[in-house]
């Protein structure tokens, strides 16, 4: 068996990465445990002469003595691009294109969010890096509706309708999913969507003009109430809206409110120009004529 040897490090935070000359795989070691977390097989098909991080995203890059420079998603080790050192020119493409550069790559470092140089054995190249972007979150099926929705004192929330129904709540720092809705019998129907993360409520409007309440506060979400009148039909409601506010300190309370939390309201615009306010009951509290 061949001798392996490692040729050099590069640290993530509390891990290394680690590779050898001898050897096309990329290593993941936690400092903490001193065990190895991944061991992922690249497709180079020689040595690996240098690695990099690039620092603004999680992607690592890896250049060989197979003439290829390659860039991997370090969440999950698949190849995101790719060059070819072979042939004179270059810049950045997909793993459907190359690169012909002459040279053997012998290293390269990330200089900053928009350059990266790659040395060879007698020349130092600079690449402008101009097409990154790494995945952020997984749906598996076409999105229809996006929205940041922000409460004051706690974290923006992204809400995610997807073609097959199903409403996600995503952390936008991480892409990670909060709490998920499973599609419902009326959700093919859906006119449109309001939410709040201060009362972890999520609003449905559905054509017969009924409002589903949903509690986001649990995975999977649940309906606990359907606001329904005997005027729904006629209110012909076309959007809703949920207002989030505070009150001022010369401003009384309102019963069952406090002023730490604020109050939240839910407001609907309808087809003839009327903004209706709903109380905590599902009961229109008040309409003004726009």
């Amino acid at each position: 068996m061949d001798e392996k040897f490692v040729v050099g490090l590069t640290s993530i935070g509390m891990r290394i990465a680690l590779f050898t000359t001898n050897c096309t795989a990329t290593m993941l070691l936690d400092l903490l445990t001193e065990q190895v977390r991944l061991r992922a097989n690249s497709n180079h098909t020689r040595p690996i002469t240098s690695l990099a991080i690039y620092p603004y995203g999680p992607i690592v890059i890896s250049c060989s003595l197979d003439y290829t420079v390659r860039m991997y998603n370090l969440k999950t080790f698949k190849e995101v691009y790719w060059w070819v050192m072979f042939g004179g020119i270059g810049c950045c493409f997909n793993i459907h294109n190359s690169l012909h550069l002459k040279e053997k790559p012998t290293g390269l470092k990330v200089m900053d969010d928009t350059q990266l140089y790659i040395s060879t054995w007698d020349t130092i190249m600079v690449w402008q890096l101009n097409h990154i972007n790494t995945g952020f979150s997984t749906i598996n099926t076409k999105v229809t509706h996006l929205v940041n929705k922000k409460s004051q004192g706690l974290p923006s929330r992204l809400l995610a309708r997807s073609e097959d129904g199903v409403i996600r709540i995503v952390s936008p720092s991480s892409g990670k999913v909060i709490t998920t809705s499973l599609p419902l019998l009326e959700s093919d129907s859906v006119k449109d969507i309001a939410y709040s993360s201060k009362i972890d409520r999520m609003f449905l409007l559905v054509e017969n003009n009924e409002i589903l309440v949903i509690a986001t506060s649990i995975n999977p979400c649940i309906v606990t109430d359907i606001w329904a009148s005997a005027n729904s039909a006629r209110e012909n409601i076309k959007c809703l809206l949920v207002f989030e506010g505070e009150f001022k300190e010369h401003e009384p309370v309102l019963p069952k409110y406090n002023r730490q939390d604020g109050f939240v309201f839910l407001i609907a615009g309808t087809g003839n120009g009327q903004l209706l306010f709903y109380g905590t009951d599902g009961q229109v509290i008040a309409r003004s004529q726009v």
